[in-house]
């Protein structure tokens, strides 16, 4: 596992906040050089047949002990030079979210134009815990570029950092 509590920034106060995580941290991670990236990195996904995957280890912790922690992963940045591709998040092995990258052919002049996908998935609640959530890419023979992704998580404890391990793997 990765030790995420470095390389994932949380932002915000009171009840509401927005975890970042770069993705060239997690382990494993075949990564890029981009200037225009939040790290100058960006993790490198080629994935024509969709067997890689992140596993993210989410680390739910309520501050208020008897209420439920609300969750919605809110952006992923990333940069595309090709056709499009697909991600798709799981939490306990269901589908929560999926976005298409913009199609963009630019001779390769597009990798370091970092896009935002917006929210990838509506809010949803869990109890104290320790949960799986798996992010599958099927790319085109050129893939995808990871920059971050960003989290937020409403009566978390602000202590627990949630990402608590990630790791990058082929199915």
């Amino acid at each position: 596992m990765c030790l995420v509590a470095c390389v994932a920034k949380t932002l915000g106060q009171g009840d509401r906040r927005f975890t970042e995580l770069e993705f060239e941290s997690i382990r494993n991670a075949p990564w890029q050089w981009r200037s225009n990236a939040s790290g100058h990195k960006t993790m490198r996904w080629e994935d024509p047949d969709g067997v890689k995957k992140i596993r993210f280890t989410l680390c739910v912790d309520p501050a208020i002990q008897t209420q439920q922690v609300w969750l919605a992963f809110t952006d992923i940045q990333y940069s595309n030079d090709g056709p499009s591709d697909t991600i798709t998040l799981f939490f306990n092995n269901e589908p929560i979210g999926s976005i298409e990258t913009k199609e963009k052919w630019n001779s390769g002049n597009e990798w370091n134009k970092i896009q935002s996908s917006g929210r990838v998935t509506l809010m949803f609640s869990v109890g104290a815990g320790v949960y799986p959530v798996d992010l599958v890419a099927t790319t085109d023979v050129w893939g995808v570029e990871l920059d971050k992704i960003v989290l937020r998580t409403d009566n978390q404890d602000p202590n627990v950092n949630p990402f608590c391990g990630a790791t990058f793997t082929k199915q």
